[in-house]
C-alpha cells in the first residue's frame, strides 16, 4: 500500500518534533514501534516528563514493552530505575499498575510496585500503593502462605537475588517479621549474619542449599522458604556448558588493564574468591574477558562456549561486561566478533557493558562500545587495527586458537573471515562455521567449532600456495 507525499511529510514532522531515536537506549531492547521505543527509553534513561507526555499524546502506548524477554512497560522502567517524577507522570497518564514483567530478582511477578520495592525506591512504591487504592493494606490481610522454612548456617548466595536490604535489622524488626515479608511477596530467603543487615532474596526458581556455597569471611544464617500449592516455584534448570579445551590455561599478564586497584583485585584473589566463588575456571570466558586474554577467549569460543553466557553466580553478568569493567578493548572486539552483543538487556545488577565501562571510567572502552551500539561497528565482524597497540601485556597460553590448514596454521578468526568471503556467508563466528560446514557437506555432530573450521579450511585449501 502506498501513501501520499502529504502523509510522509506529516510523519517526518512528527519524528522531528518528538526527536524519535534521539534518546540513548543504553542496551534497552526495542519496542513494537519507533514511538513506543522512544517512550520506553525516555522512561528508563531520563527524567524528561515533558517528552513522555508529548510521546503519549502522539500515540505512544503505555502498555507497550521492551520485548518478550523483559516485558517492561515505561512504568516498569521508571519504577525499576528509581525515577519518581517519571513514574508519577506515567501513572497520571493512565499507565497500568498491575502488568507482570521479568522481575529481575525483585519479587515474584515483576509488577511496577515489586520492581520499586526491590530496588529500595520507597517513595515510588508508596505512590504506586496509593494509586492502586491501598494495596499495601490489602496484603496485610491476605490469606497466609502455605509452605515450610529450612535454616542453614554459613552457606549463602552472596549478593545473588538481593531484593531488599534491611539495615541494622535487629533494632526494629525480627526474623519472624522478615519471614512474613518473604511469604507475602513471594521471595525466596532471608539471610542474616555478622554483617549486621538482613538481605531478602528472590529467585524465579526454588532455592535450595545445593545452590549455595560456603560463606567466606563472615558467618550467617540462611532461612529458605519452600512455598506450596499455587505459589510453589519450579526447580532451577541448569544449562550444561562446554568443557574446557584440552590443556587450557589462562595467559600471564592483565591485557590492557592499567588501574592498580583492579589489577590488585585480580592478584590478591579478591575477585576470584568473592565473585567466582573461589574458582575462576567455573566461568572461564568471564575471567578471560576480565584479564584481556584474547587467545583464551578464542580457544573457549572455538570449543563452543557461548559469548553471551550468563554468570549465574554473579548477577547474570556476561563476558562483555567483565571486559568493559576492566577496560579490555581487544577482548571486547574479540567477543563482539563472536556475537557478544552490547545491546542486550542489563544484568541483574542493572548494568550493561556501557554502564560498566562508564562506572569504571574506561574512556576507550566507552567509545568502542558506543561504536557497536550506534552501528558504526557490527557485531559478528572482525576489526583489526593496522598497528598493534603498544604496551599490551599478554602471555603464552598452552592451547592456541590457530586452525590447522593445508599450508600450516591460520588463526581461527582469519579462517572465519576466509569462509565468509569465499562462501558469501554472514553472522557470528559460530554461525559462519556451521553454515560453511553445511555447505561443504561436513557433519557437525560431535565436532567442536575449531574442528569444523579446520575441516572447512582443509577442504577449501585455505592457505595453500
Amino acid at each position: 500500500m502506498g501513501s501520499s507525499p502529504a502523509k510522509h511529510a506529516k510523519h517526518a514532522k512528527l519524528d522531528q518534533n518528538l526527536r524519535l531515536g534521539s534518546t540513548p537506549s543504553h542496551g534497552n531492547p526495542r519496542s513494537t514501534s519507533e514511538l513506543n521505543t522512544e517512550l520506553n527509553n525516555v522512561a528508563r534513561n531520563t527524567d524528561d516528563t515533558g517528552r513522555a507526555r508529548a510521546l503519549v499524546a502522539a500515540g505512544a502506548d503505555l502498555r507497550s514493552t521492551n520485548g518478550p524477554d523483559w516485558r517492561h512497560t515505561p512504568l516498569h522502567q521508571a519504577a525499576f530505575h528509581g525515577r519518581y517524577e517519571m513514574a508519577k507522570t506515567l501513572v497520571e497518564l493512565g499507565a497500568p499498575l498491575d502488568l507482570h514483567s521479568n522481575p529481575c530478582g525483585r519479587g515474584a511477578t515483576g509488577t511496577p510496585l515489586e520492581l520499586a520495592r526491590g530496588g529500595g525506591h520507597h517513595k515510588i512504591a508508596t505512590m504506586l500503593e496509593k494509586a492502586a487504592g491501598g494495596s499495601k493494606g490489602k496484603a496485610a490481610v491476605a490469606t497466609p502462605a502455605e509452605g515450610r522454612w529450612e535454616v542453614y548456617k554459613n552457606i549463602d548466595m552472596c549478593f545473588q537475588g538481593d531484593v531488599e536490604i534491611v539495615g541494622d535489622w535487629k533494632r526494629h524488626t525480627s526474623i519472624e517479621k522478615l519471614k512474613k515479608i518473604v511469604e507475602q511477596k513471594g521471595y525466596s530467603a532471608v539471610c542474616v549474619g555478622s554483617f549486621g543487615h538482613a538481605a531478602l532474596k528472590s529467585f524465579d526458581y526454588q532455592l535450595t542449599k545445593d545452590h549455595c556455597k560456603p560463606s567466606h569471611g563472615y558467618t550467617n544464617e540462611l532461612h529458605i522458604w519452600f512455598p506450596k500449592g499455587a505459589a510453589a516455584k519450579p526447580p532451577k534448570v541448569e544449562v550444561p556448558r562446554p568443557a574446557l579445551p584440552p590443556g587450557f590455561r589462562f595467559a600471564d599478564g592483565y591485557g590492557e588493564a592499567t588501574r592498580g586497584d583492579q589489577i590488585g583485585h585480580i592478584t590478591s584473589g579478591g575477585v576470584e574468591n568473592h565473585c567466582f566463588k573461589g574458582d575462576k575456571m567455573s566461568w572461564p570466558l568471564q575471567w578471560a574477558a576480565m584479564i584481556g586474554d584474547v587467545e583464551a577467549i578464542g580457544a573457549l569460543l572455538a570449543a563452543g562456549h557461548d559469548p553471551n553466557v550468563k554468570m549465574t553466580d554473579w548477577f547474570d553478568s556476561e563476558p562483555l561486561g567483565w571486559a568493559a569493567s576492566f577496560g579490555q578493548c581487544r577482548a571486547i572486539e574479540a567477543l563482539c566478533a563472536a556475537g557478544a552483543d552490547p545491546s542486550r538487556p542489563a544484568n541483574l545488577s542493572g548494568n550493561t557493558p556501557l554502564s560498566d565501562a562508564e562506572r569504571e571510567g574506561h574512556t576507550k572502552a566507552i567509545s568502542l562500545i558506543k561504536e557497536y551500539l550506534s552501528g558504526k561497528r557490527s557485531v559478528g565482524e572482525v576489526h583489526r587495527p593496522a598497528v598493534m597497540a603498544a604496551g599490551v601485556v599478554v602471555g603464552e597460553p598452552i592451547e592456541s586458537t590457530a586452525v590447522a590448514t593445508a599450508a600450516g596454521e591460520m588463526p581461527f578468526f582469519e579462517v572465519v573471515e576466509v569462509l565468509k568471503r569465499e562462501l558469501h556467508l554472514s553472522g557470528t563466528m559460530k554461525e559462519v562455521v556451521e553454515q560453511a560446514a553445511e555447505a561443504l557437506g561436513i557433519k557437525t555432530k560431535g565436532n567442536t567449532l575449531n574442528d569444523l573450521a579446520s575441516e572447512c579450511a582443509r577442504q577449501m585449501g585455505v592457505g595453500a600456495a
